[in-house]
This record gives C-alpha cells, structure tokens and sequence, in this order.
C-alpha cells in the first residue's frame, strides 16, 4: 500500500491552487452580487471565463 501525503505532490498542490482560485472567483462575484443585488453579467462571464483553460 503506498504511503504519501497528496499536498506533497505536485498533484496535490495543482487541486489545491484550483480550489482558492476558485473560491477567489466565488468571492467576487458574491462582493459584486452584494454591492449591486444582481452582479452584472459581463463581469460575471469574464470573470468565469478566467477559469476556462487558454488555448494558443
């Protein structure tokens, strides 16, 4: 049986940086949802957009 704490490998670290990231994103939106009741949707969209994987 292998024997390895996950956030020691890169793996583990790469979820974890998705995981704030994510909660960062959430984090605005819900700040812009609260400053204006309903956030507006292109800063909504852009905002998610940030997420989607560049492509070259």
């Amino acid at each position: 049986m292998l024997n390895f704490d996950l956030a020691e490998t890169r793996a583990g670290q790469d979820i974890f940086q998705m995981g704030v990231l994510k909660k960062s994103r959430d984090a605005v939106i819900e700040n812009l949802e609260a400053r204006f009741e309903v956030a507006p949707c292109h800063s909504t969209l852009a905002i998610l957009a940030s997420a989607l994987p560049r492509t070259i």
